[in-house]
């Protein structure tokens, strides 16, 4: 996979799951796109190409099959942490999007909430007073001078031109992702997930490949392989593995982390 970019700057960004989508949108393809956030999904390619994106509260948008399902092997799970919201070019748009997607509750989501909010009434007025919370790197990731530089501006828009209480707040002092992993390879079909880099190993992000096939099982896993299995195993277990996984994304996500002091 190239170094990603994003189509503003001629390229296509498609590093995250959900990624095609949001470069596509921006592209004109499409007027919208569904994202699933658990790692970023949609904060990242809407950050990236800028698009307005939507992580919405956990069971806004219902979401079936939301868990481990032989009907989609190797790509349902993270139950516990997948956000659905809306990726579109126009705020209006995404809120005319969250008004037919955010449709719960329902029964094949037991996360699900009501709908109770207007979605079409809710981006009109303004936020004038509300206390906005952000912050520019969590409190221990590596951000990037000029990333800090930008968000910070960016961040001040809200107290000088919105009219809001503009806090910066980190809270957390270590670096999380350690356990936010434990929680995605949970949750994940590993499974389902061998059996697709069996056949896809070779186009799939390293750290995915390497966690999905301990050296222990690639041999178990690529009995009933493709004849050129072997050579993608071996091709992939033998990468270096760059720490862009979650740390990564908290260098490029402080792209306004913004908490309003409203309802979820």
């Amino acid at each position: 996979m190239p170094p990603p970019g994003s189509y503003h700057a001629g390229e296509v960004f498609c590093l995250v799951i959900c990624a095609g989508s949001g470069a596509a949108v921006a592209a004109g393809i499409g007027p919208m796109a569904i994202g699933s956030d658990g790692g970023g999904s949609v904060r990242i390619p809407a950050s990236i190409n800028g698009l307005f994106g939507l992580k919405g509260s956990m069971g806004r948008v219902p979401l079936y099959p939301g868990t481990k399902d032989e009907n989609a092997p190797g790509v349902s799970g993270w139950e516990s942490i997948e956000h659905i919201g809306p990726m579109t070019r126009t705020v209006a748009d995404g809120a005319l999007m969250m008004s037919v997607i955010a449709s719960g509750p329902d029964d094949r989501d037991r996360r699900t909430i009501p709908n109770d909010i207007k979605w079409m009434e809710a981006f009109k007025g303004d936020i004038k007073g509300l206390r906005v919370a952000w912050t520019p790197d969590w409190g221990y990731a590596q951000v990037d001078p000029e990333v800090r530089e930008v968000c910070a501006k960016a961040a001040k828009v809200f107290a000088d031109q919105l009219g809001c209480k503009l806090e910066e707040a980190s809270p957390w002092r270590d670096d999380y992702f350690g356990h936010f992993f434990t929680i995605v390879m949970t949750e994940t079909d590993l499974k389902g997930l061998r059996q697709l880099v069996v056949k896809y190993g070779n186009q799939m992000m390293p750290h995915r490949f390497e966690n999905a096939i301990p050296t222990a099982k690639q041999q178990e896993c690529s009995r009933n392989a493709p004849p050129d299995a072997n050579q993608r195993l071996a091709k992939n277990s033998g990468r270096k593995t760059e720490d862009t996984g979650g740390r990564g994304i908290g260098v490029l996500q402080p792209a306004i982390n913004a908490t309003l002091e409203t309802q979820p």
